[in-house]
């Protein structure tokens, strides 16, 4: 069930809008940048896949909706910045989002939707690469990619792991 909201919880790091600042003191060396915003997710909707050796009497439900609501995002990273444009850094996110109701997909039984006061909370850990397109400008484009892991846990006590990925422009 997580690995959906791995994904979901992906986007909400991906989406997420907010202010981040650098110390843009000298032109290479260590840096640090936090930034901090706000997540806006559509439902997270999953796909249940059952083991074929078990039979089941009723037809379970064959996926469900999660609504969820508007989240939290705060960031951190240290990182090190290159004479010749190159950037490295390595960051982690925590993205929380409050789920509303869960609503069973498919099935005998009819659909129920159950309300939630639980949270969805992603700890995210990065290690990243950047190019910077120096000019004689005030703003320096730059492109950058980034892979590490995704823990993401619910407060019923569900836990997963993924490898986890993102691409920046800025």
């Amino acid at each position: 069930m997580l690995k959906s909201f791995i994904a979901g919880s992906v986007i909400v790091a991906v989406m997420a809008s907010g202010a981040q600042a650098q110390d843009d003191a000298a032109e290479d060396g260590v840096y640090v940048r936090v930034g901090a915003g706000v997540s806006f997710v559509d439902d997270l909707e999953q796909e249940f896949t059952y083991n074929p050796a078990i039979a089941f009497l009723v037809a379970p439900s064959t996926g469900q909706v999660v609504d969820v609501g508007t989240g939290f995002l705060a960031a951190a990273a240290i990182g090190f910045d290159y004479a010749d444009g190159f950037r490295t850094e390595l960051e982690y996110r925590y993205a929380t989002t409050p789920i509303s109701t869960v609503t069973p997909v498919g099935g005998f039984f009819p659909v129920t939707t159950i309300s939630s006061d639980e949270d969805l909370n992603g700890h995210f850990v990065f290690g990243n690469f950047y190019f910077d397109f120096r000019n004689d400008s005030s703003f320096t484009p730059f492109v950058g990619a980034g892979v590490g892991g995704a823990f993401i846990g619910a407060g019923s006590g569900e836990r997963d792991a993924a490898l986890a990925y993102q691409g920046r422009a800025g």
